[in-house]
Parts: C-alpha cells; structure tokens; sequence
C-alpha cells in the first residue's frame, strides 16, 4: 500500500521540533507527502518559550495520562486518517515507555489498517521488545521514511 497521508507523533512542540517541521516542509524528498504532527505533551505557550533543558525537567518529573493521550491521538488518526503513524522515539516516550506501548497498542486494535513506524522505538530492549515487535512494522522502505522525517 502506497504512503501517502502521515502522522507524526513527537514528544512535546518546542524549537527543536519546530526546525525539524520545517525541514521536512522544505525537503524536495518528502514532497509527495501530506504530513500533519502531533504531541504527547501540549505545553503551554509559557513552556514552549523555555529551553529544551527546562522542559524536559519538567515533564520527566511529572506524569502522563494514558487516557488524555489515546484520546489525542485517536481523534488526529479520525479527523486526517493518516496511512502510517511514525513516532518519534523522544524524551518523553523515553520517560513512558509503558504508557506510549500500551496507548499504541490500542491505536494499532482500534484501527486495525493503520501502520505505525518509528525510527528508533525497535531498538528499545526488553521487557518492550515483543509489544514493539507486535505494534511497529518494520521494513526498508517504512524505516527510511520514518529516519526522513524523525
């Protein structure tokens, strides 16, 4: 099935993130594609102010909402209907691993076709390598565009 449609999860909208959007705008390779973001974590506009230092403090000594995110997500996946999700394997699934494989998990049952990739998530060793292995395809030309566009 072609890739058309893709949906990027990142970890949190900050200046990093933002130079990455724009590359990805500007890049000739990624042009055929329609590419719509969004984030684990909604800072608030004071927080996307701070350095990428401060925020990471920040959000690494709090929690996240399970619940709060698979809605986030699941309503982006209804309203764009993207043909692959890539996630980016950032600080903030670095923090949550649990919490980010079971909330993909239940995308991938919600929504059976949709196609989740990442550019690094298949490195992470156990005890997550068999849910990886259950939710991330893997493929040549799945991995290049996640490593693309991540």
């Amino acid at each position: 099935m072609a890739i058309s449609r893709v949906l990027v999860l990142q970890s949190v909208e900050d200046d990093l993130t933002r130079r990455r959007i724009a590359r990805n705008r500007a890049s000739p390779s990624l042009k055929h594609l329609v590419i719509d973001y969004c984030y684990a974590v909604e800072l608030t506009r004071d927080q996307q102010q701070m350095y990428v230092e401060q925020v990471m403090d920040q959000v690494m000594t709090g929690s996240i909402d399970e619940g709060a995110l698979l809605r986030r997500i699941d309503e982006k996946v209804a309203s764009f209907l993207p043909d692959i999700l890539i996630v980016h394997a950032g600080f903030v699934f670095c923090t949550f691993p649990r919490v980010f494989l079971s909330v993909l998990s239940s995308l991938k049952s919600k929504h059976p076709a949709l196609r989740i990739a990442s550019e690094a998530l298949y490195r992470i060793e156990s005890p997550w390598r068999e849910m990886l292995d259950r939710v991330i395809e893997r493929s040549a030309n799945v991995d290049t565009l996640a490593r693309l566009i991540v």
